[in-house]
C-alpha cells in the first residue's frame, strides 16, 4: 500500500532542507552589513541539520541515519540563546561571539539526557526490556523534553513580553529593521511554540500524524514569511555611519581598549552629553562627540556597546528622552512634535517608537500621567 503519510514527510523534509539553504544565502549575501548575522546564519544552520537528519530517517532508515539523527537533536536546545545573542547583537548594533559557557554547557547537558539512545540499535523496543532500562530510556527522554520547553522558554517569553509592549525597539537602524527585526522573532517563535507542542505531546504518549502535517506546514509557511519580511525590511542601512558602526563592530575582539580606559572615555564623555547637552544636535554623531571627548571614534563605540550595554543611538536617546520627559512635565503649551524637534529627534515616529522603548509609555501617555 502506498504510504502518502511518508510521501508527505519526505517532502516537506526536503522542502524545508531547500528553503534553510535559500534562508542561508539571502542572510549572508544580502545581510553582509549586519553585525548579528553570523547569530541568524546559526538558527538556519541548526534547521538545515535537523531537517537533513529527519529526511535522510524517513528516506532510509537505518542504523547510520539512526546515529546521525541523534546526533543533531541536542542542537535544537541552541534556538533560544542562538534568537535571544541574535537580539541583542542587533540591538547593540555589536558582533558578540557565538559560544560561550552557557551554550556549551546546554549541549552537554542535552546530549546527556539522550545518551542512552545511542547504545541501543534504532528497531530497539523499550517495552521488551527489563523495568530498569525502560526507566533509564523514558528518563533520558522526558528529561531532554522538559531541557527543551524549560530552556528555550526562559529565552522565548521575556522577549516576546517586550516585543508585545512595543520595547523590542532597534534605536539606530530606523523603523524598517525594526519591523524586520519583529518579523523575525514572531516567525521564529511560532516555529518554536509548534516544537514545545510537539515535544509536550511526547509527554503523554500522543503523535497523531496530523500532528506532523500541522508541523510541516507552519515550518514551511514561517520560512517563507521570513523571507518576505527580510526582502521587504531588512536593507543596508542609508545612513553612512550605521554602516560603519556596523563594520567597526566586528574589530572589537582585537580591540587594545581595557576597562579603565573604557570607563575613563565613558565619565568624561557623560560630563560632556549633562554640561553642553550634545545630544541636542539633531545630527551629533559617534565621530563628532569622540573628536570632542579626544578619544578614538571606535573606542568610544566599543565602551558604549560593552560596558553600557547599549548602541551609540540608544545612548544618545537616553540623554534625549530624560529632556522630553521635563519639557512634557513643564512645557504644556508645547506639542508632542514640537518637543520631539527640540530634543534632538527627526521624526515623530522615531520619538514615540524611542520614547516608549525607554519609558515603556507614549508620550501622550506620559503626559497625561
Amino acid at each position: 500500500m502506498f504510504d502518502w503519510a511518508q510521501v508527505f514527510q519526505l517532502t516537506s523534509s526536503f522542502s524545508i532542507i531547500i528553503l534553510c539553504v535559500l534562508m542561508l544565502c539571502l542572510v549572508n549575501f544580502s545581510l553582509f552589513w549586519l553585525p548579528s548575522k553570523n547569530f541568524l546564519s546559526a538558527i538556519f544552520f541548526i534547521n538545515l541539520l535537523t531537517s537533513v537528519s529527519v529526511f535522510l530517517v524517513h528516506l532510509v532508515d537505518n542504523s547510520f541515519t539512526y546515529l546521525l539523527y541523534l546526533l543533531t537533536v541536542p542542537i535544537v536546545l541552541l534556538l533560544g540563546p542562538m534568537l535571544s545573542r541574535f537580539t541583542k547583537a542587533t540591538l547593540l548594533m555589536e558582533k558578540l561571539p557565538l559560544i560561550d559557557k552557557s551554550v556549551v554547557t546546554l549541549l552537554l547537558l542535552g546530549f546527556l539526557c539522550i545518551s542512552p539512545y545511542f547504545f541501543v540499535p534504532n528497531d530497539f523496543n523499550p517495552e521488551s526490556e527489563s523495568q530498569i532500562i525502560q526507566t533509564i530510556y523514558f528518563a533520558g527522554h522526558f528529561s531532554f523534553i522538559i531541557l527543551f520547553i524549560g530552556s528555550s522558554s526562559r529565552y522565548f517569553i521575556p522577549i516576546l513580553w517586550q516585543l508585545s509592549k512595543g520595547r523590542l525597539y532597534s534605536v539606530g537602524y530606523g523603523e524598517d529593521t525594526y519591523h524586520w527585526l519583529r518579523g523575525v522573532w514572531l516567525s521564529i517563535s511560532i516555529v518554536w511554540l509548534m516544537i514545545v507542542i510537539d515535544f509536550a505531546s511526547d509527554l503523554f504518549d500522543h503523535h497523531p500524524i496530523w500532528r506532523d502535517f500541522i508541523s510541516y506546514g507552519v515550518n514551511f509557511l514561517m520560512f517563507i514569511l521570513l523571507a518576505f519580511y527580510t526582502l521587504r525590511y531588512c536593507k543596508r542601512p542609508h545612513q553612512a555611519e550605521e554602516i560603519i558602526h556596523c563594520e567597526e563592530s566586528a574589530k572589537y575582539e582585537k580591540s587594545a581598549l581595557t576597562s579603565t580606559l573604557a570607563e575613563d572615555i565613558l565619565a568624561k564623555v557623560d560630563a560632556l552629553m549633562q554640561q553642553e547637552q550634545l545630544y541636542l544636535d539633531s545630527n551629533i554623531s559617534l565621530d563628532k562627540i569622540a573628536a570632542i571627548a579626544n578619544t578614538q571614534p571606535q573606542y568610544l563605540s566599543q565602551a558604549i556597546n560593552q560596558y553600557k550595554e547599549m548602541n551609540f543611538y540608544e545612548y544618545v536617546a537616553t540623554y534625549r528622552i530624560e529632556f522630553a520627559k521635563d519639557a512634557l512635565k513643564n512645557d504644556a503649551d508645547k506639542t508632542i512634535l514640537d518637543i520631539a524637534m527640540s530634543s534632538g529627534f527627526n521624526a515623530k515616529s522615531t520619538f514615540n517608537n524611542t520614547f516608549k522603548k525607554i519609558t515603556g509609555l507614549t508620550p501622550s501617555q506620559f503626559k497625561k500621567q
